[in-house]
């Protein structure tokens, strides 16, 4: 079975998408930046759902960790529309 890690703030957010996805992939999630990049650099992912905005942190940020620790690792960068409106 596929391996997906989701990386977001809002506990719903994982919780919602776990539930979507958890028939068809084996789903993890969290809401703290550092530790998704701990589990993506000891545990085997196929896809990583990143929040574009993790509270403080930029997503961005945490792309760029995760592709220095795994350079193949797909990653689809999430975000609220309403976010994307404010700015």
């Amino acid at each position: 079975m596929k391996r997906i890690l989701i990386i977001d703030d809002e506990p719903s957010i994982c919780a919602s998408l776990e539930f979507a996805l958890e028939d068809e992939y084996e789903v993890e999630s969290t809401t703290d930046p550092d530790q998704g990049v701990q589990l993506i650099k000891e545990s085997h992912y196929h896809l990583c759902l990143l929040d574009l905005k993790i509270g403080n942190r930029d997503g961005l940020d945490v792309l760029q960790e995760i592709k220095q620790e795994k350079p193949g690792m797909i990653v689809i960068m999430i975000t609220p529309t309403a976010r994307l409106n404010r700015q």
